[in-house]
Formats: C-alpha cells, structure tokens, sequence
C-alpha cells in the first residue's frame, strides 16, 4: 500500500483483506508493507487499524516505512510483489500506479474512476468488481498465487510507462502563478522519481470545457469531477 493513510484512500480495507488472506492461510508467509504518509486527523483512524493487526497477532508482519521518497521510496516497491490502493473515492488518475508500474511491480485495483484505462493501456495489472473486501481478497490470493501472470503484469507496467503528461493550471489569460510553479515542481520530482519523460500541456481550454460539458449532463460540479474530465480531454487531445 503507498497512499496517504486514511479512509478516502481505503486503507482499512486493505488491511481488512491482509488479515482475511493470513486467517485463510492463503499465502503463506504474506508480508504487509505500506508507506505514504498521514496527517494528524488521520491518527484515530490509524490506530484502530493497528489494533485490528495486533488483535489477529500480524504486527511482526507488518512494516512500515515512514519515509516515502528517494532512496525509501526505492526500497519500498524493490521489497513488493503487487500493490494495491483499494481508495473509496473515484480516482481521475494516480500517480502510486504509475510509480508501481515503472518499478515493474503489477497492481490491483478497484474497478472505478480512471483506473481501468490507466491499468488496460499500461497492461500492468488487474481491476476487480465490486469494491469490496471480498473481491480484493480474491484477487490479490489469484495474482499472487499466479507467479506467471505476475511476472507479466511487472514486465508489462515497466515496458509501457515511458511518459507523464501534466496539465498546467494556467489561468484564461495565459499567466503563471503559484499553482503552475508547483507543478514544474511537481514534475521535475516525479521525473527524478520515476524516471520518465514528462511533457507539459495547456489545460486552460480542457478544464473549461469539462466545466460546461459537466453542466450540461448534470448540473453537478465538484473540483475532483472536472479534474477527471479534464484529465481525460487533455489525454484525448494527446493521443
């Protein structure tokens, strides 16, 4: 797991499907490393999590790796053989899949948001349907149990992630500020990080036209469903 750890990003729930694969003795053995991070209103929620480990006696099982950059980033999906971020909420992109990918570590996850176009066009691992505990229980024992398929799954991802293509937030009249600063900064540590090739896109006319076309369907705006949907006009317009 390498994602914040809170709820929005389910972290319960992958620690929910460790526990039910180590009761089935489904993969004898199974380590369970997470890292990403956590703020302060994340600790109540982090504890009850470690409880639920200590309770079933996995804590010996589980390690943690506070640092989540540079050389302990690289540790950390060296130590892996998949990964999984099973996130509640709907994800328009997610940088931890690529990350996985270009470390040739394959992924599982849920079957919502970009997820299976990211994972079907980088060919670097599996989506599963419904969310639930359950399925991703199943589906992590089937891709671990398959050391064929998840050799290729790993090459696949490493193969096909060779490029980061990243929106700037400009405003309508074309200037840069603070937010397209960061997200020079941004890029130039996920270039160091992941070692691609990162191109930089205008998304001024792509986040107004998400905005309108949004409108127009359902009237619901939100900053996270224009992001998608611009996210995707922007790969539209690239490919």
């Amino acid at each position: 797991y390498f994602c914040r750890l809170n709820s929005h990003n389910g972290f319960d729930k992958i620690v929910d499907a460790f526990i039910e694969i180590r009761k089935q003795d489904a993969i004898p053995g199974l380590t369970f490393h997470v890292s990403g991070g956590f703020t302060g209103v994340d600790k109540a929620f982090i504890s009850e999590q470690i409880k639920k480990v200590k309770e079933n006696g996995l804590r010996d099982s589980v390690r943690i790796y506070p640092e989540f950059r540079g050389y302990s980033k690289e540790r950390f999906f060296s130590s892996i053989d998949i990964m999984s971020v099973p996130v509640r909420k709907y994800d328009g992109y997610g940088l931890y899949i690529l990350e996985a990918n270009a470390a040739g570590v394959p992924v599982v996850q849920p079957d919502t948001g970009a997820f299976p176009e990211i994972i079907h066009s980088s060919g670097g691992g599996i989506v599963y349907s419904p969310d639930s505990v359950n399925k991703l229980t199943e589906s992590i024992i089937n891709i671990f149990n398959n050391n064929d398929l998840r050799r290729k799954l790993g090459d696949n991802g490493r193969e096909n992630i060779q490029k980061l293509i990243i929106g700037l937030p400009k405003t309508m009249q074309g200037k840069s500020g603070e937010q397209v600063e960061y997200t020079y900064l941004w890029g130039a540590q996920a270039q160091e990080i992941l070692g691609l090739n990162i191109e930089y896109v205008d998304e001024r006319l792509s986040s107004k036209m998400a905005r309108d076309g949004l409108s127009e369907v359902s009237g619901k705006l939100t900053k996270e469903n224009i992001d998608q949907a611009s996210a995707v006009l922007i790969l539209y317009s690239y490919l």
